[in-house]
């Protein structure tokens, strides 16, 4: 394939960013005190994971069926019906979660941790006034607690309050600096807002603290490609799809990539990926597959990098079929989908910050000391 350069595809660059930034994930893997390996949660609310489906189901699958037997001999202990909820929570099983979360309230009033679970399920649902009923019962803005923190500053940005959000980041990364969620989340925002390099920090600094995060990985790589780094962004992409293959973030803004350099035939087979995935939502899958058979029609044709109008026909079609992108852990976490990237399977697009320039982001973060 050709690999001409065309300025008809430098708005691409654009279509690409505002799919660069996701939810928030929210699970990871690390040894315990007894060397076994043990699932991890920070701060997430749209139940995104650093671990690839599969790896997610093996290592959370035998911790379940562990504290249901556990359970079995005692039915009212609110740290394994926490537990419980916590895991399930992980794979998705909301319902579940939710059960579990009540029956360890019911047991004991006073425990935060089934409720702040219960506040990440109406994130996940998208019943945001629910949400930050269960926050606001937590202490609020007041609270200590990172996971708290992230999720109302989640909530702000639902409410397009991203100053308050930008405030509450900060709050939280104050408190904990190595927290996934908030930093995926606040790079999120620069990105939805183009401010590259800021959100560039947050990712190298989430890449730091878990070095496989997938997700902040694909948001590198859409900076690189920005920056105008394609080897290394390709090179970003192909990691995450080695590992994960059916990554709906990686496989479209690979897809991305491809077209701006007019190589038709990869891009086809990168967006065949994208198509086979069965958390894409009905919708985008609608819109790229009416991208993928003009596509196919211009290979059928041979007609590879012809005329600068097929060009931008095509990068239009791309901008418009772009996948619902998310802020942040749009319910999940996080962590986030949102997005100024392309957003968790279930997600929703979330409402655009009402910043007014790119000098609002600067300022505030001058002013944050972020």
């Amino acid at each position: 394939m050709g690999t001409k350069k065309n300025s008809a595809f430098t708005f691409l660059a654009l279509a690409a960013l505002s799919l660069g930034g996701c939810a928030t994930p929210g699970h990871f893997l690390k040894a315990g005190k007894d060397k076994k390996p043990r699932l991890t949660a920070y701060t997430s609310a749209d139940g995104r994971s650093s671990l690839a489906p599969l790896q997610l189901q093996a290592a959370v699958q035998p911790m379940i069926g562990d504290l249901e037997l556990a359970l079995a001999s005692d039915p009212k202990n609110p740290a394994l019906l926490t537990d419980l909820a916590q895991l399930q929570l992980a794979v998705g099983a909301l319902e579940k979660a939710e059960a579990y979360c009540r029956q360890a309230v019911a047991v004991d009033m006073r425990r935060r941790e089934p409720r702040k679970i219960l506040a990440q399920i109406y994130l996940r649902r998208h019943d945001y006034p629910m949400a930050k009923i269960m926050l606001n019962a937590l202490d609020g803005d007041s609270s200590d607690d990172p996971m708290i923190l992230n999720m109302l500053a989640l909530i702000a940005l639902q409410e397009a309050r991203p100053e308050y959000a930008l405030t509450l980041f900060k709050k939280t990364l104050a408190r904990a600096p190595n927290d996934v969620a908030s930093r995926m989340n606040l790079g999120t925002l620069y990105l939805q807002h183009r401010q590259i390099n800021a959100a560039a920090v947050q990712f190298e600094r989430v890449l730091q603290i878990v070095p496989e995060h997938r997700d902040a990985k694909v948001h590198m790589a859409v900076i690189a490609a920005a920056r105008g780094q394609k080897d290394q962004a390709q090179a970003l992409y192909e990691d995450v799809l080695a590992v994960d293959g059916g990554n709906v973030l990686a496989s479209y803004n690979l897809a991305v990539l491809q077209l701006r350099d007019q190589n038709y035939g990869d891009a086809a087979a990168t967006l065949h990926i994208y198509m086979k995935n069965d958390g894409v939502r009905k919708e985008d899958k609608k819109d790229v597959a009416a991208l993928l058979a003009e596509v196919e029609d211009f290979l059928a044709a041979g007609k590879i990098g012809t005329s600068d109008a097929e060009i931008k026909k095509l990068a239009a079609r791309l901008e418009a079929a772009a996948p619902a992108v998310v802020a942040a852990p749009a319910p999940a976490p996080v962590a986030t989908p949102p997005s100024p990237t392309a957003a968790p399977p279930a997600a929703e697009p979330a409402a655009a910050p009402q910043i007014k320039s790119a000098d609002d982001i600067s300022s505030l973060e001058k002013e944050l000391e972020l």
